[in-house]
């Protein structure tokens, strides 16, 4: 899949036995594990508050997918968009700079040649 998560998202991922807590961190810091969302949340917009920086926020499940949360949890639909030529997503607006380059297009093939 093309859309992966941004290197500065704060992750809030279920851990424990069963997934009773929420482990939140980025790929440069660990912020905590929470009992509660609403605790771990909270700890997230104080971080970025003190920090001044308002990265994106994500869910990862147990079996990895993902998905953009806000800052009280729900979950923000992000409209994507599938490469006719080679089944990738994208998000909205960026197919048009992929097609250009896929290597799965024809088109692109008969432009270089």
């Amino acid at each position: 899949m093309a859309i992966e998560i941004p290197e500065d998202a704060y992750q809030f991922t279920p851990c424990g036995p069963l997934g009773s807590k929420i482990n939140v961190g980025n790929q440069h810091e660990h912020i905590g594990e929470f009992v509660e969302m609403d605790d771990a949340l909270a700890a997230v917009k104080a971080k970025m508050d003190k920090d001044q920086f308002w990265p994106s926020l994500v869910w990862v499940s147990d079996h990895g997918n993902w998905w953009y949360i806000d800052t009280d949890g729900n979950e923000i639909k992000v409209e994507t968009e599938e490469c006719p030529h080679c089944g990738e997503e994208f998000e909205q607006g960026e197919l048009e700079l992929h097609e250009e380059h896929c290597p799965d297009n024809e088109e692109t093939e008969d432009e270089e040649e």
